[in-house]
């Protein structure tokens, strides 16, 4: 048995990107059978939500930034 383990970012459009050619690739793998995936998720930026805020201001999107600050609470 072999254990494949995949370290991503579910909101990354590239570790998305590489899941999907993953499990193509296993699809075609003649011993897929014999393969255990256990994907763990990472967060690559914790300050995504701060950065979409301060570009929100910005650019001048007050509804964007009023919508994230009630999330927050």
């Amino acid at each position: 048995m072999m254990k494949v383990e995949i370290w991503s970012d579910f909101v990354c459009p590239f570790c998305y990107i590489g899941k999907r050619q993953f499990e193509i690739g296993l699809e075609q793998f003649k011993h897929k059978e014999e393969v255990e995936v256990l994907f763990r998720n990472f967060q690559l930026d914790p300050y995504a939500k701060k950065k979409q805020e301060w570009i929100s201001i910005k650019y001048h999107l007050p509804s964007m930034v009023s919508h994230m600050k009630k999330q927050k609470h």
